[in-house]
């Protein structure tokens, strides 16, 4: 059992996918370069069937796209291939390749794979690897993001996930990927799919992370939350938890939330208390301060 923890510095590459295009077209068929749903097509022509022409048709496709996704990356004409470099170091890319051909053919690999100090990687981990089942994964004394590769430890139990008030980097992707223009929807995933027994938040000193986007991976977890930052935008929560399972336990000292769970937990199972609100109430005797709606939100 071991504790492991983010570093986020690891070395910059950019990633470089290489299209090859090969074998027998004619006039009619179909070649398509893809990125979140989005199409660059070239319908090959009477009397301009040849691979060079293809891959040409392909690059002017691109260049004509009005979408975000293909503007990350730049693109070359290295007949028969092409190149497409991403624009971003870190930034990991998902392009896929398709036709609508009898004997023309076309493909695609990662040449050179992307790294960088925003992914959840072996390289940005004090132990040189990611976290194994019962190891304690913590964030502490950085301001470094964890945006990419968020489902790289799923299905590994932890420990203990530890995000302290020390660590006011940002965990997650916005919905919206406002890099490019045009922007899109973001496509990557968005929150840090971590199964752990425990999961602590805020502790320490410093003002802790303004947005922290977590997915429990349907694990029944105690999860306590000391502090987070407050974030810099409208109508968003510093922290957001979603797929928590039903005999989680959450306790809230100071910060605001959304909540969802595929399951929804009973009143106990949840317990969400403002430990500082002054309004506290007398139950049982005991002061039992609760949860208000104009400060969190479960959903």
């Amino acid at each position: 059992m071991a504790i492991v923890k983010f570093r986020g510095d690891a070395t910059q590459i950019y990633q470089l996918e290489t299209i090859s295009v090969g074998g027998t077209w004619v006039a009619g068929e179909t070649a398509t370069i893809s990125i979140n749903g989005k199409d660059a097509t070239h319908t090959v022509a009477t009397g301009l069937t040849s691979v060079s022409d293809v891959v040409a048709g392909l690059i002017a496709a691109i260049a004509a796209s009005l979408d975000g996704e293909f503007t990350e990356l730049t693109w070359a004409n290295a007949d028969p291939d092409i190149t497409a470099t991403a624009n971003f170091a870190g930034v990991p890319h998902t392009i896929s390749v398709s036709e609508t051909s009898a004997l023309g053919t076309i493909s695609n690999v990662t040449t050179e794979t992307s790294s960088g100090p925003n992914q959840l990687s072996a390289e940005n981990m004090s132990s040189g690897s990611l976290p194994i089942a019962s190891d304690t994964l913590v964030f502490e004394d950085t301001a470094q993001n964890l945006s990419y590769l968020l489902t790289a430890i799923d299905g590994t139990l932890l420990t203990e996930l530890q995000i302290k008030a020390s660590y006011t980097g940002q965990i997650g992707l916005k919905n919206t990927n406002v890099s490019v223009t045009p922007t899109y929807d973001e496509y990557r995933d968005r929150f840090l799919v971590v199964d752990a027994t425990n999961i602590t938040i805020g502790e320490g000193d410093g003002n802790g992370s303004s947005r922290l986007q977590l997915d429990c991976s349907g694990q029944a977890s105690d999860i306590v939350v000391r502090k987070t930052a407050r974030t810099a935008v409208d109508n968003y929560y510093s922290l957001r938890l979603t797929n928590t399972a039903a005999g989680s336990a959450l306790r809230v000292f100071s910060a605001g939330y959304a909540r969802r769970s595929r399951r929804r937990a009973s009143k106990n199972q949840q317990r969400c208390y403002n430990w500082d609100d002054p309004r506290a109430k007398q139950r049982n005797g005991r002061n039992r301060p609760s949860c208000h709606a104009n400060r969190y939100r479960h959903y």
